[in-house]
């Protein structure tokens, strides 16, 4: 709480102290390199600390008890190292009172059960990179400019940039939040709801290719995207490039580089309920006939079906 002086010099609040001008790292660097001008006032004495930690508690729970089923808490930022015990037994608390409530790894650490990378998917297990993590992970990024209410029309990215991500995180292994706020009467930009609502058309072909899927080993080859069905019965190849055509030529063949075929599998482009015909390729893979009369079932990005 940025206004109650029980909660400095924690996070961003404007009063700091001399242990935090002397300990920075106890407190984890939360102010960075002096980017604001901060008040000095005398250190916690215990009482404060107390009541922080009973406030504190008192408001997770609110929200946690008052407003109805809770599927989330996106917990944000850290508090200081000497308040960890308490943190800790909020965290007991909260669990044995709210147990199917999942809780964002920030400020708790192992006590969390997802972490939450902003404006990145660089935690995928299937991503090989640094950082990459076994435990269920979500990507955050905003639709705008701003986590808060961007009343800048031409600042929103666009359904493309959307699926895109969303994609490509599902791929890796994570799911994607995109992120916006509602302006002071609790209204949602128009762009921002227009935007979005492309974005459900385009689940709704495709929703089989996302929902309840896990990585590939290989997540990505040539501009193409991988993602296992969760019955692993099936694999899902995803391109941003329309290969087909418009529905009133000649059919065309497109080439999906990824094997897990057999001679029994069967072929479907998402949006299209009729079976492909198709082909293995030496060295892996599958060339896939698109016929001629085939139109794009949607925008942005193709997602094909095999099942093994």
């Amino acid at each position: 709480d940025w206004y109650d002086t029980d909660f400095r010099p924690y996070n961003y609040h404007p009063l700091t102290t001399p242990d935090m001008k002397e300990n920075p790292k106890n407190y984890y660097n939360v102010h960075g390199s002096n980017r604001r001008k901060l008040i000095l006032t005398p250190d916690r004495t215990p009482e404060e600390t107390a009541r922080m930690v009973k406030r504190h508690r008192e408001q997770m729970d609110e929200l946690l008890s008052n407003y109805g089923k809770v599927d989330m808490m996106c917990l944000d930022q850290w508090l200081g190292k000497d308040n960890w015990p308490d943190l800790r037994e909020t965290m007991k608390f909260l669990r044995k009172k709210h147990p199917d409530v999942m809780f964002r790894a920030r400020g708790i650490g192992n006590y969390g059960d997802y972490y939450q990378p902003e404006q990145n998917y660089s935690s995928g297990v299937a991503a090989n990179e640094k950082g990459a993590t076994n435990m269920p992970w979500m990507s955050i990024k905003t639709l705008g400019n701003l986590y808060s209410y961007d009343p800048n029309a031409k600042n929103y990215k666009g359904p493309a940039w959307v699926v895109h991500n969303l994609i490509e995180t599902v791929a890796k292994g994570g799911s994607f939040m995109v992120t916006l706020g509602p302006d002071e009467k609790g209204n949602f930009h128009p762009e921002a709801k227009k935007q979005l609502n492309e974005v459900g058309d385009w689940l709704k072909v495709n929703a089989r290719g996302i929902h309840g899927t896990r990585p590939c080993n290989t997540w990505k080859k040539n501009g193409w995207y991988f993602i296992r069905g969760g019955d692993k019965k099936r694999y899902f190849a995803f391109t941003e490039k329309w290969l087909g055509g418009d529905g009133n030529g000649s059919a065309t063949s497109v080439t999906i580089p990824h094997g897990g075929t057999t001679k029994n599998s069967v072929v479907y482009l998402l949006g299209y309920e009729k079976p492909l015909q198709w082909k293995p390729i030496q060295g892996g893979g599958l060339t896939v006939e698109i016929p001629g009369d085939l139109k794009a079932p949607c925008q942005y990005a193709w997602g094909f079906e095999i099942t093994q």
